[in-house]
């Protein structure tokens, strides 16, 4: 691999090489979303390597001769959730070239709650409970996680962070978690096309639908209104609980079986127009304070407000900068009293005009401060930025 000639100019178009390694929500929201935009733009060229669609990374010589045509090409490449160390050894050689490496993270990924399935590959200890005066192991090495392999894959982890060149996150709190493995952490917000995200003109339906969309790291915080569900819904019979994602049975027990329609997540291309059909009246957005969730991005918020379904929402990091983006754009409960939740969540189901109201107000806020048709300018900022510094490992290239 020769060494690049070429220099940095003010007027040039960067290049940036892009890993979407999955279909999710990470990927879409971290990685493709805002790099079609700047391609769309034409403000940057942008190529993708899609994991699962091409060859298995290395496992040809021409996967290896494609992938590396690429990376020659490219002067940024971006690797979201960076910790493959053949890939690593590779980059560090792009790196030498003069090429410059962003990763990026949406999750704090060292203090995942031992409570939920992702602590099975983040996990660095065993863990117990005690019930009713009983011990119970709900982490054992060896029998249903590996420390051994956790705490090399932790370290791997972290080597990705501390050699990119600059990290990508969503929230003041992720990139303070982060800065002292590398200090080079650049905030760049979720956000939702609102364009893709419209509330749908469908025919009117009867009842009131609340909704609630989440997942596995979610359980703690959906524990926390499960306590005054089945009391709400016997003195709202018009309200249907309409869940997407994670059904915790066992947290809606006396509740009528008629009255929860459940529905599994779709592929992200999909997921605009499936959660836009469920046609809810309002959401409920509850979580509760901790160091992993404060480093969590109002995601669920900005989807639901974009299409015009207002929320009743922890008043906690990172939904607390939401309520004063717009006035009157939900409701939010301070220190996720019982007594707020169910207020708010009363509120919600009777008034029909104040619900209409904050769904606009909601909508309103997203398109004033996070719709990608904008924000993609803030992620082409970063590329161009780090794409303009000095290499840390080719000293022989200038700067002009």
């Amino acid at each position: 691999m020769a060494a690049s000639t070429r220099f940095w100019h003010p007027f040039f178009m960067v290049k940036i090489f892009a890993f979407e390694k999955t279909k999710s929500g990470c990927d879409w929201y971290r990685c493709t979303q805002p790099l079609i935009h700047i391609r769309a733009h034409k403000a940057g060229e942008v190529r993708f390597f899609h994991k699962g669609n091409d060859f298995d990374w290395f496992a040809s010589d021409a996967a290896a001769d494609k992938l590396n045509a690429d990376l020659e090409w490219a002067d940024v490449l971006f690797i979201p959730r960076l910790c493959e160390t053949k890939l690593m050894t590779v980059l560090k050689e792009f790196q030498k070239m003069g090429k410059k490496l962003v990763s990026e993270w949406d999750d704090n990924f060292m203090c995942v709650s031992p409570l939920t399935q992702q602590y099975s590959y983040f996990g660095q200890d065993e863990y117990s409970e005690t019930v009713n005066g009983e011990k119970i192991d709900v982490w054992k090495d060896g029998r249903n996680i590996d420390l051994k392999t956790n705490r090399e894959n932790m370290k791997f982890l972290k080597d990705g962070l501390a050699m990119s060149d600059m990290v990508l996150t969503t929230v003041p709190d992720l990139a303070e978690a982060f800065k002292p493995i590398n200090p080079n952490v650049r905030i760049c917000p979720n956000s939702v096309d609102v364009n893709m995200w419209e509330k749908l003109p469908l025919l009117a339906h009867q009842g009131i639908r609340m909704g609630w969309l989440g997942g596995d790291t979610h359980y703690h915080d959906w524990l926390m209104v499960a306590p005054i569900l089945k009391s709400f819904m016997d003195q709202n019979p018009q309200v249907t609980l309409v869940i997407m994602g994670g059904k915790y049975e066992g947290t809606l027990k006396g509740i009528d079986p008629a009255r929860i329609e459940h529905h599994n997540w779709c592929d992200i291309q999909a997921y605009p127009y499936k959660a836009a059909i469920l046609d809810l009246d309002f959401s409920i957005i509850p979580l509760i304070d901790t160091p992993f969730n404060r480093c969590k991005s109002p995601i669920k918020w900005l989807e639901m407000a974009a299409l015009e379904v207002p929320a009743v929402t922890s008043y906690v990091a990172p939904y607390d900068k939401m309520m004063d983006l717009v006035p009157d754009n939900g409701i939010f409960i301070e220190g996720n009293s019982m007594d707020g939740w169910w207020e708010g969540m009363n509120k919600m189901a009777r008034e029909p005009i104040t619900r209409l109201k904050m769904g606009k107000a909601a909508r309103k806020s997203v398109e004033q401060f996070y719709d990608a048709n904008k924000t993609w300018k803030i992620w082409l900022d970063a590329f161009e930025e780090v794409a303009s510094w000095p290499s840390r490992h080719s000293p022989q290239l200038q700067v002009l």
